[in-house]
């Protein structure tokens, strides 16, 4: 009977043993799962997060662009509205210059001809 008994505790002891072989092979691969799921859900953020930021810098860029473009453009118009203007008043001032230039001849004309008429008389 004690032999049997010893025996008993024997196969008692194996299967413990293996039980706890089991139990600490999947409690392993547990974690093992939890780790690369962890890994790949912190990869996924980070992917995201990158496509995020190259989207927000994509478009700051191409508003940038849009108004350096835009105040260019109105800066160039304003610049040539400006020399319009300043070459239409120098062609206004010629001809002005031009008109009086005309009216001073005309007066010395006039003037010439009173003094002949009455030197003739």
């Amino acid at each position: 009977m004690a032999a049997v008994a010893a025996a008993v505790k024997v196969v008692q002891l194996q299967l413990v043993e293996e039980v706890v072989v089991v139990v600490v092979v999947v409690v392993v691969v547990v974690v093992v799962v939890v780790v690369v799921v962890v890994v790949v859900v912190v990869v996924v953020v980070v992917v995201v997060v990158v496509v995020v930021v190259v989207a927000v810098v994509a478009v700051v860029v191409v508003v940038v662009e849009v108004k350096c473009s835009s105040y260019s453009s109105s800066n160039i118009s304003s610049r040539s509205s400006s020399s319009s203007s300043s070459s239409s008043s120098s062609s206004s001032s010629s001809s002005s210059s031009s008109s009086s230039s005309s009216s001073s001849s005309n007066s010395s004309s006039s003037s010439s001809s009173s003094r002949s008429r009455s030197s003739s008389k």
